[in-house]
């Protein structure tokens, strides 16, 4: 970690480590739709002044630079199409910067979410009923992650002085289990199956109380 920014290394093969920087480039910065070659002096340039070690591992013979620019998109108002037909998922719905590691991981929910609610008896006039349910279930869950990776990408890119500090004495206590419990045990197909069985329930109980039983 350091001011502006942060890097992820990991292996991609027994001898392929990919080293990733992720930087805020400003205003100034022009955005890239898609990998580009870039010179690994400017990676080099990028990271003047942090670890040792880190420019150890980009200096191996062979090193390839490329870059691209990471999007996010503003949170829309709501997920269904006004027809009820059908509904947006996955980046389309709450593309989100990788600081968290949750971009994938949020599409699988959104799928089990979805699995969980049509692995049970849905009619087809109850389409848009399982949508708005759906919707229901991820929107607010998904909102929050979008603003815990945002509060991640600030704290891993604080300028050295007294919150860099006070980060560094958080992360030496160990790490934030709390959020890795609410992230990792959330039962995306169980929250799905569970919220359309209390919508069917309210609908039936509706009808019976409507009826006098």
């Amino acid at each position: 970690m350091g001011a502006g920014g942060h890097v992820v290394s990991y292996l991609i093969q027994h001898d392929v480590l990919n080293v990733v920087l992720v930087y805020a480039e400003g205003a100034e910065g022009k955005p890239m739709y898609g990998p580009q070659r870039a010179d690994i002096e400017e990676f080099r340039g990028k990271i003047s002044g942090w670890d040792p070690v880190l420019h150890e591992l980009i200096n191996v013979e062979g090193a390839v630079c490329t870059k691209w620019t990471l999007f996010q998109i503003h949170e829309p108002s709501r997920w269904r199409h006004e027809s009820g037909r059908f509904v947006l998922i996955g980046d389309a719905a709450h593309a989100i910067l990788p600081c968290l590691a949750q971009g994938a991981a949020q599409a699988f929910e959104d799928a089990g979410v979805l699995g969980g609610i049509f692995s049970q008896p849905v009619g087809r006039d109850q389409i848009p009923d399982a949508l708005r349910v759906f919707e229901e279930v991820r929107k607010p869950r998904a909102s929050e992650v979008r603003q815990r990776t945002l509060d991640q990408k600030a704290m891993f890119a604080l300028a050295d002085g007294l919150g860099q500090e006070a980060r560094d004495a958080s992360l030496h206590t160990g790490a934030d289990w709390k959020l890795f419990k609410w992230l990792w045990e959330y039962d995306a197909a169980e929250s799905g199956g569970e919220a359309w069985k209390r919508f069917t329930d309210t609908q039936r109980n509706g009808v019976k109380a409507h009826n006098g039983v």
